[in-house]
């Protein structure tokens, strides 16, 4: 809970494993991917034991990843999110897709590199707007837009 009592997140073990995960607009394993890089967390959290999760777990978000392999690439994506240069980390500026190829970019980032070009199709967009959009942890959507950067699909104005 934010500071406001608010949700910020929300995630259900079952048996000690991890079922659903939302944190932000996100859901699933994108939700665990960008607490782990969260810098300025605050609010208050607590435990609350229950038959179901508090929000309904949608199945297409189900978790099915151990939890200890969560916790290994939740260390990996705090290196990765540094290298992201600042107008990522930091979701500044406007963001407008131009000829995208989706042959042009690793096989790793396709379908995330699709989604901002399809939430980008009518125009420019802020870059928070496309990312809280894209349904993906930071680290994952910045690596996106660095490759459509370098391929020449992707405009940053700042």
């Amino acid at each position: 809970l934010n500071d406001k009592r608010d949700s910020i997140g929300n995630f259900f073990f079952v048996e000690g494993k991890l079922l659903f995960g939302q944190f932000q607009h996100l859901r699933g394993v994108e939700a665990c991917r960008q607490l782990f890089i969260e810098h300025q967390l605050e609010g208050g959290f607590s435990y609350k034991r229950a038959e179901k999760p508090t929000n309904p777990a949608d199945e297409l978000y189900v978790i099915n990843e151990d939890i200890e392999d969560i916790v290994f690439e939740g260390a990996l994506l705090r290196d990765g999110f540094q290298l992201l240069p600042d107008v990522f980390k930091h979701l500044r500026g406007i963001l407008q897709v131009k000829d995208f190829d989706p042959q042009k970019g690793s096989p790793d980032t396709l379908e995330t590199r699709e989604r901002i070009a399809q939430i980008c199709e009518n125009g420019p967009l802020a870059t928070r707007d496309v990312w809280s959009r894209s349904a993906v942890a930071l680290v994952g959507f910045g690596k996106a837009c660095v490759e459509m950067q370098n391929h020449g699909q992707l405009e940053v104005k700042l």
